[in-house]
């Protein structure tokens, strides 16, 4: 009588790891909520710097030297006095 044996470690299929469960543990909604979390940053800056761009000749935009918000003035109307609406930081700015 032959006894047949379990097979080994080495002979199991990749989509079965050691533990039983598979790879993808997440459901379509929890990925797409982990890929917006994480792409919200670059999105956040690509749209700024397209905005800055096409209001480029009627705004002015600059960084709070306290806190680095991105600030913007309109151009042409001399010295204005600027107010960080995050830090409250004051500051004369050259429109």
């Amino acid at each position: 009588m032959i006894e047949r044996t379990r097979p080994c470690n080495k002979t199991r299929a990749w989509s079965e790891p050691e533990t039983g469960a598979s790879f993808h543990n997440d459901s379509p909604r929890q990925e797409n909520q982990k890929y917006l979390r994480l792409s919200a940053k670059p999105r956040r800056s690509y749209e700024l710097a397209k905005k800055k761009w096409s209001n480029r000749k009627t705004t002015k935009y600059f960084r709070c030297k306290n806190c680095g918000q991105e600030l913007s003035v309109p151009r042409g109307k001399g010295t204005m006095r600027v107010v960080c609406p995050k830090c409250k930081t004051e500051t004369k700015m050259k429109s």
